[in-house]
């Protein structure tokens, strides 16, 4: 896939209260089209959920640093990976 990709450090999800959308945004990607003709990959089959939950973190410590963390993040990623299927 070629383009621009959208940037997680924009989202506004990292501003919520909680994680869900932008999980399910890394899970899933977005295939919302871009003025760029980017989209946003899914890496629900290449990480982990400790993986994920790294990232989460990170972006929201990060991009949203005053927000509070959010907790438990492979615990609640696995739950959204269950109700994905």
């Amino acid at each position: 896939m070629f383009g621009n990709r959208p940037s997680l450090a924009l989202n506004t999800n990292l501003f919520a209260t909680k994680p869900d959308n932008l999980i399910r945004i890394i899970l899933d990607g977005s295939t919302a089209a871009l003025p760029s003709g980017g989209a946003m990959p899914a890496f629900g089959n290449v990480l982990n959920d400790k993986q994920i939950a790294a990232l989460v973190a990170y972006l929201r410590r990060t991009f949203a640093p005053d927000e509070p963390a959010w907790h438990d993040l492979p615990n609640y990623i696995a739950k959204i990976r269950q109700t994905a299927h």
